[in-house]
């Protein structure tokens, strides 16, 4: 008898505990992206794709990853517009989800070329002014991703400024940027393309092709390279992305 009794007293218990366990809230990594694409600039030259590719890139974070996802075009893309939009958007973040900035347009030295660039009193897209907003977010995992002509000077926030001391400012705001092309170089794309070459083969990488090792997760040096290598196939050498920022080769950016 006292067998019997100690049998269900340990189902029992294994039962309880159990239901403990299925009581506890599951960890689970969310997405929050901020989505950013001007064709029509109101004092630059316009540009094709830059709308199409911003579209492109929400809806995929949307119907792949489920991310929150605020989308800001054209005249929508104000200096002030985009920065409140990392600051309310990322704010829901917690240490384990991932954050993304995503840019298509023009790109000038130390930032980004927002609706009003050149207009009488504009406000600068710097990437110091991003780098504080991003700094406002828990998260751990922070990228900005860049199609824009001469967007890797976006390292450069002074034109004095040596190599040496514009990375450390990069490695100190903890975000791992991803741009589409030098800073001597243009982004380039055809009259019979949807999206630009970088924001291509971004899709292709975001959809699961760049999974080399197919564990189901990107990591950055897997974006690298298959984002890198196609875009320089594609365009014959005129277009090299670059990646910048403080962060480890296993780093992974998405879970497919």
């Amino acid at each position: 008898m006292d067998k019997v009794r100690v049998y269900i007293l340990s189902i029992m218990i294994g039962f309880w505990a159990l239901t403990l366990n299925a009581q506890k809230p599951v960890s689970k990594v969310r997405t929050y992206a901020v989505v950013v694409g001007i064709s029509d600039y109101a004092c630059e030259s316009d540009l094709n794709l830059c709308t199409s590719d911003a579209m492109a890139l929400a809806n995929l974070f949307d119907s792949v990853y489920h991310a929150k996802v605020k989308l800001l075009l054209n005249q929508d893309a104000t200096t002030d517009n985009i920065l409140n939009a990392i600051d309310s958007t990322f704010s829901e973040a917690k240490p384990n989800d991932i954050v993304f900035l995503f840019f298509s347009g023009h790109g000038f030295l130390g930032g980004f070329c927002d609706y009003e660039f050149k207009c009488s009193g504009c406000k600068y897209l710097t990437f110091d002014l991003i780098s504080q907003s991003f700094s406002k977010s828990k998260a751990k995992r922070k990228f900005i991703l860049a199609d824009a002509c001469h967007s890797g000077k976006i390292r450069n926030n002074n034109k004095h400024e040596v190599d040496s001391l514009v990375n450390e400012k990069i490695k100190k705001s903890q975000i791992m940027l991803f741009l589409s092309s030098r800073g001597s170089e243009s982004s380039w794309e055809t009259s019979s393309m949807k999206n630009g070459f970088f924001t291509t083969y971004l899709l292709e990488a975001f959809s699961g092709k760049a999974d080399l090792n197919q564990n189901g997760k990107l990591t950055a040096v897997e974006l690298f390279k298959y984002v890198h290598t196609k875009v320089v196939e594609a365009t014959m050498g005129r277009q090299h992305p670059v990646m910048w920022g403080n962060f480890n080769k296993g780093l992974v950016i998405s879970n497919f």
